[in-house]
Parts: C-alpha cells; structure tokens; sequence
C-alpha cells in the first residue's frame, strides 16, 4: 500500500474512504498472517529487512516512472531501465567471478532469455498498467506476491497453510480489491 499512499502524496492521486478503508483492511491482513508471534519481530533477519526494505523501493520506482511513462510510453521505460540495470550490474558480475565457468551458448541464451524477454516484458506490462490502471490499482496488486509465494511454498515445498493465514490473506485480497475501487486515476 506504499505505492497508493505514495501516489497520494507524491503525484496528488488522491484515493477515496473506500480506497483508504482498502488501505486499512489488507495492513491488517498482512499482519495477520505474517505477525503469528510479535516476540519473532525481535529475531527478524537481514533477509526480513531487506524484504520490508523492498515494499519501500519498489513504490519508489514505480512512482518515479509515472511521469515517464505517461511522457514516453511503457515500453521505452521498461527498455531503457532494462538498458541502464544490464550496463550497471555486468561489470560487478563479470568482475566478481559470480559464474562458476564461463557462459556457453546457452548461458548466454539463458542471460538474454531472462533480461531481455522476462525482465523487459514484466516492467513493460506493469508500466502498462500503470498507465491503464493508475498507479494505485497497480502497486495493489504487489500484495499479491505473499499470497502466490505461499501456494507456491505449499505445492512445491511442502508447507502447510493454517486457518489464520489463509484468513489474513483473504483479508488482504479483499483491502487490496478495495484500493482498486476507491483508487482515482
């Protein structure tokens, strides 16, 4: 909901009481299904700051592109950011002997495959959506990710989904269809 409230304060997209009560309702999902025990919250690891770190950069980014997009379109945005993020990260990755031997044809094949056509398409598409849907439907549907993640976990790893998660998600899902209807522009 960083990206709604952001868009709120940043780019003066102002949301509705639907949209704030939307707001209201998948945080408290969220914390239903991820606060089972507060006490956890003091052995949080790097990698928990880094994903709450996340929820904050990626509204970062996806405000910082509203204008860009609407001024140049989603798929010169998507391109050029895919461009700037390759030309920053190649150097450190040949650099750092992250590659265990040297890419074959299908290493190279597999780089191209997932920068170019996973990657590109992605920030294409959201971008899109951005531009059909607002900003505010768009960074929304972010809180889908936990919920996939954990069908995910349940299917191929095996974990098991308790009755309080399920619920919390189900909160969430429902919050984050609320921000969708009370989202202006």
């Amino acid at each position: 909901m960083t990206t709604a409230i952001g868009a709120q304060v940043f780019l003066a997209r102002p949301l509705t009481r639907l949209g704030w009560l939307g707001i209201a309702v998948a945080t408290a999902g969220v914390v239903g299904v991820t606060l089972h025990d507060p006490a956890g919250l003091l052995d949080a690891t790097l990698g928990d700051s880094l994903q709450l770190l996340s929820c904050i950069t990626w509204a970062i980014y996806a405000l910082a592109g509203v204008r860009a997009v609407e001024e140049n379109g989603a798929l010169r945005v998507a391109g050029f950011s895919t461009l700037v993020a390759g030309a920053l990260l190649a150097p450190v990755a040949l650099g750092t002997g992250w590659t265990v031997a040297a890419p074959d044809l299908i290493g190279w094949g597999t780089v191209v495959y997932l920068g170019l056509l996973c990657n590109a398409a992605a920030f294409t598409l959201w971008y899109r959506s951005q531009r059909v849907h607002g900003v505010h439907r768009t960074g929304a549907t972010l809180y889908f990710e936990p919920f996939v993640t954990l069908f995910a976990a349940t299917l191929l790893l095996g974990e098991e989904i308790g009755a309080r998660v399920l619920v919390g998600g189900l909160v969430m899902l429902g919050g984050v269809w609320l921000v969708g209807r009370g989202a202006r522009g």
